[in-house]
């Protein structure tokens, strides 16, 4: 996010999850996965609020 005013915003994940399979239920907030712990996950999902901070 970015232009006049990003600095007031902020956004807070409510469930962060990666691997190689990931299968996401957003109805209830529901991660499955699978894959190594030693690589960079090629599929990821964030979900989550975006807040304004009052000056």
């Amino acid at each position: 996010i970015g232009g006049h005013g990003a600095e007031l915003l902020t956004f807070n994940p409510g469930l962060i999850a990666g691997s190689t399979q990931l299968n996401f239920d957003p109805k209830i907030l529901h991660a499955e996965t699978f894959g190594k712990d030693n690589i960079v996950a090629p599929v990821a999902v964030a979900t989550g609020d975006l807040r304004t901070i009052s000056s």
